[in-house]
């Protein structure tokens, strides 16, 4: 019996462990200004790691089904977005009216690049990590779900942290308890996604995208 429970607080222990080393020390790492290469070396190894994983313990199989989404967040998501494109809008052109709509008016088929890019390499492989991956290996080890809740929101809030922008750590906290929500909610990554791509996919075609310090 005390070999079980040493043998499980081992296991505990080491995945703590691997879940600070990946969304604490890496992004903290990325966000530093260290060699490049020492980033690359950082960040691929930690998406090999993470993919690795998933893999072995088929935690992204048939992640991707569509389901029915319920009316109330087909309602928030649209309430969500609508306010962030006049809010958002009117932030930009107090800022620099220049910049509002500029990609779309100047460069409409980078602008459309931009938009899958971001959806298909930077929206599903967060959503992947920070959503699924997160809860399927994590989740278990706290009996306290809001704390758990609480601090995936501030990795994803950490993983920006590279942009060093106290805007940009505030919004992708809040964005993450939004997607945390969906995502529990929902139980389906397909409309987490879809959630996420929608209020990015906003932010840079109103022209916020550089405002934030977002790489455009």
């Amino acid at each position: 019996m005390k070999s079980g429970i040493t043998t499980q607080g081992k296991e505990h222990r080491n995945r703590l462990i691997e879940m600070v080393a990946l969304f604490v020390v890496v992004p903290v790492l990325l966000a530093m200004p260290i060699s490049i290469y020492i980033k690359l070396i950082t960040a691929g190894f930690g998406l090999i790691y993470a993919i690795y994983y998933g893999v072995r313990d088929r935690l992204y199989k048939n992640i991707f089904t569509i389901e029915r989404p319920s009316a109330s967040f087909l309602f928030r998501m649209l309430g969500i977005g609508l306010a962030i494109f006049l809010g958002g809008a009117f932030a930009v052109y107090n800022y620099d009216d220049s910049l509002l709509f500029s990609m779309v008016k100047h460069k409409p088929w980078l602008w459309f690049f931009i938009l899958i890019f971001y959806t298909l390499f930077s929206v599903v492989p967060q959503e992947l990590v920070y959503r699924h991956f997160f809860w399927k290996r994590y989740s278990y080890l706290f009996s306290n779900k809001t704390l758990f809740l609480l601090i995936n929101m501030m990795c994803f809030s950490l993983c920006h942290l590279f942009l060093w922008h106290s805007l940009v750590m505030v919004l992708t906290f809040v964005g993450g308890g939004l997607f945390a929500y969906t995502y529990q909610k929902e139980k389906s990554m397909l409309w987490v996604c879809a959630e996420h791509a929608l209020y990015g996919n906003i932010i840079f075609t109103i022209g916020m995208g550089e405002m934030l310090a977002f790489p455009v």
